[in-house]
């Protein structure tokens, strides 16, 4: 957690936003400007590496970039019988899937949270791979999510809330069918999901049950209607 800020060098230390941890003094010939990170959840961490060496090995213990996943790829991360939105979080499987973003790729897939990773078939994993593409370049182009304080570098909001149909809309009807979204805790983390949506299938029903919203499904390499639409209003 946590953000990286930017403050010129002629704003002065008064400028210094609470909850910053560190600061770097960048030197230029043209001027200087200072680097903050910030992190009141106080989730985030620095390290000190000795060598580039030394960052490939910690890079390691990351699941593949999540902007660039694809189904045949996630398909060899799901491992287990843990539910799949846990799952999603666990950095060590794919990296840079966070809490909203996987709320957000799951309803685009169609795919229940609580669904065990063992009952995805391939084609919804290969779905569920397009939905995360999906929903994190749009979430870029927006400048990200801001639900309380978050910027960018310069101090500028994000704006993919405006694009949620899902996260921190528990009780409000569903974007596509009306029917009320449901909020739970999974893994002690809020979770919003549409029941209709996102059904909840068992292993045996899966192979001739349809998928509950024939608009998600698309070929590897296009992205579902619903994620081109969310691109169009950032």
């Amino acid at each position: 957690t946590g953000t990286l800020r930017l403050r010129r060098e002629d704003e002065g230390r008064d400028h210094t936003p609470t909850h910053t941890h560190a600061l770097w003094t960048l030197r230029s010939k043209t001027g200087g400007t200072t680097l903050l990170f910030r992190d009141p959840r106080r989730f985030g961490g620095l390290r000190a590496l000795q060598s580039p060496a030394a960052l490939d090995t910690h890079w390691q213990e990351l699941g593949p970039d999540a902007l660039a996943i694809t189904g045949d790829e996630l398909k060899a991360r799901l491992r287990g019988s843990r539910a799949l939105k846990p799952t999603l979080l666990d950095q060590r499987v794919i990296a840079g899937v966070g809490n909203i973003y996987a709320d957000e790729a799951l309803f685009l897939a169609g795919i229940h949270p609580t669904r065990r990773v063992s009952s995805l078939r391939p084609s919804e994993i290969v779905r569920l791979a397009d939905s995360i593409r999906s929903v994190l370049k749009a979430s870029i182009q927006a400048g990200g999510t801001t639900l309380r304080d978050y910027a960018d570098a310069v101090g500028r909001p994000g704006g993919f809330q405006a694009s949620h149909r899902v996260y921190a809309r528990g009780g409000l009807p569903c974007a596509l069918c009306g029917t009320p979204l449901r909020t739970i805790l999974l893994a002690q983390r809020s979770t919003t999901f549409c029941n209709t949506c996102q059904p909840v299938r068992t292993p045996k029903a899966e192979a001739s049950t349809p998928n509950p919203h024939p608009k998600l499904v698309k070929s590897p390499g296009h992205q579902t209607r619903q994620a081109r639409a969310l691109q169009t209003r950032v």
